[in-house]
């Protein structure tokens, strides 16, 4: 829980995520963002599984729910945020994308470890972003408008 902490305040420092776990959109948004973190080689440690809204950690929602009650703490405070290149680099993609993009890129990319798995490889790039976007939208109408952008950032920067 302290390395969530310390990531969290990093985020925070960088103004791309304000710790508030009150709305469902800041649970949500954390979710994404723990579970992108792992493709930077940021791993915290937490488990996801498929869910509704894309990749999901029940051991992520109890640390955050149990950070919470601790947050202003003065052990906190003290807290020096993580800080290294990997983290920098993660904080950059995180810039100006919205909730909906994180939980578009966070499902993308955990159907594209499916395909993967399935033999689809960088190669076919073509053929990766078609069958991408295709499950991305079956699982996500409301994405889209956006799934064409959220297609060309997974690929981009992850295939």
């Amino acid at each position: 829980m302290v390395e969530l902490a310390k990531f969290i305040k990093a985020l925070e420092d960088a103004g791309v995520y304000k710790f508030k776990i009150d709305s469902f959109e800041d649970r949500l948004r954390l979710q994404k963002i723990v579970y992108i973190a792992k493709y930077f080689d940021i791993d915290l440690g937490y488990t996801f599984n498929e869910y509704l809204r894309g990749p999901y950690s029940p051991e992520l929602a109890n640390d955050y729910y149990k950070l919470n009650e601790i947050w202003n703490s003065d052990e906190l405070k003290r807290l020096k945020p993580l800080d290294d290149e990997k983290l920098r680099e993660l904080i950059k993609f995180l810039k100006d994308k919205s909730t909906d993009e994180l939980e578009g890129i966070a499902t993308g990319l955990m159907f594209l470890d499916i395909l993967k798995r399935k033999g689809i490889r960088d190669r076919d790039k073509g053929i990766l972003k078609k069958k991408l976007a295709i499950l991305i939208e079956s699982r996500k109408p409301f994405l889209s408008s956006i799934i064409y952008n959220i297609t060309n950032i997974v690929i981009s920067n992850f295939a």
